[in-house]
């Protein structure tokens, strides 16, 4: 199974990536949001973890972008933030395939997450 990063914080993306391939993952990176939307142009990713805030452009728009494209938008997403007030997280669960992590990530539950949307439950 494939998946992509996107978080502009390099050392998470680092940690996580690693974390993720001893798990039997294949790790793409990005770092902002732009690169995100290539990297899914060219070849999709079974699943997307997703940070909010980035430079370029939001993960909002990120995810806004996947939703509205035909070829993207049955990727399940996880976001992965440190913004989790009762409004983000609304307007997270308003989108299907989404799920909603808070930073600092708790990385078994990370894992059981990205599993369990891969599952599709």
């Amino acid at each position: 199974m494939s998946l992509l990063l996107v978080d502009d914080e390099i050392p998470l993306l680092e940690s996580l990536t690693l974390v993720l391939q001893l798990e039997g993952y294949q790790v793409q990176g990005a770092t902002c949001g732009r690169d995100a939307l290539t990297y899914m142009a060219i070849d999709p990713p079974d699943l997307v973890v997703l940070d909010l805030s980035m430079p370029d452009i939001s993960g909002w728009e990120v995810l806004a972008t996947m939703r509205a494209d035909a070829e993207l938008q049955h990727i399940p997403v996880v976001i992965l933030t440190a913004n989790c007030d009762d409004h983000t997280r609304r307007r997270v669960f308003e989108h299907d395939r989404t799920d909603l992590i808070t930073k600092p990530a708790d990385i078994p539950e990370l894992i059981k997450v990205i599993q369990q949307a891969l599952d599709g439950k």
